[in-house]
């Protein structure tokens, strides 16, 4: 399926995603967030710091007694022209923290990551774009009770090969599943391979985020885990008397 959106930020163009090649997923896994409504949004092409991205996000609550793993993520990535291309490495991480604006890391305490690529990659027009998936994950987050500002993922393009620019897309939409405010996270003011919690920024609508989708299972939390141990052990030692 193939969907046609109109580019923002003084750019009339046409941006254009595809899904590339969906994984059958786990029957227990669930989409946890989901912002891929468009309009889609990409900065100017060249951009510095453009390459790394993070944004917030809110699942809905896992069964009690269970947290999230993180199973799938897919994120739509745009190419300034056509023609073949390819992703060579990029990195995606986790976090179980969003710090409050400030000087500081914008994300804490990390919950795990991967790098991905893509190859064959074949665009016919300028700006088009895909939905990059990728299945198999096992990225345990920790509960969300007390964490106001929600999830955080970050974003690392890191290389990639085509005739011209690869980006990151943004979407001003409502999350379908799960929430993030308004804004996103880029390493646009000191492009230095980091991201502050200052480096926070919209296009200017009610709803700028990363165009990303997550899937996950529901695990059981650590404390449940050892209870269940627990009372394993228990009643073993208790068939042995």
């Amino acid at each position: 399926m193939e969907f046609s959106f109109e580019r923002q930020k003084n750019m009339r163009r046409t941006l254009t995603l595809a899904a590339v090649a969906l994984v059958a997923v786990s029957a227990q896994a669930q989409l946890i967030y989901e912002n891929l409504g468009g309009p889609f949004t990409v900065l100017a092409p060249g951009t510095p710091g453009e390459d790394l991205a993070g944004d917030n996000f809110l699942p809905p609550a896992p069964p009690i007694g269970q947290n999230w793993q993180i199973t799938d993520f897919g994120i739509a990535i745009f190419f300034e022209v056509a023609g073949s291309h390819s992703i060579d490495d990029i990195r995606i991480d986790f976090f179980n923290q969003v710090d409050s604006p400030g000087a500081g890391p914008a994300f804490s305490s990390l919950a795990g990551g991967f790098n991905g690529n893509a190859t064959g990659i074949t665009t016919t027009a300028a700006f088009n774009g895909f939905l990059f998936t990728w299945s198999g994950l096992s990225i345990d987050l920790a509960s969300s009770a007390g964490n106001a500002n929600g999830y955080g993922v970050q974003v690392s393009l890191n290389s990639f090969t085509s005739p011209g620019d690869v980006m990151i897309g943004y979407t001003d939409s409502v999350a379908t599943v799960g929430s993030s405010a308004n804004g996103f996270f880029a390493d646009l003011t000191t492009p230095d391979g980091t991201i502050v919690g200052d480096e926070y920024f919209t296009f200017g609508n009610t709803n700028d985020n990363l165009a990303v989708q997550i899937t996950a299972q529901p695990v059981p939390e650590p404390g449940t885990m050892i209870a269940l141990g627990l009372g394993a052990s228990a009643l073993l030692a208790r068939r042995r008397r």
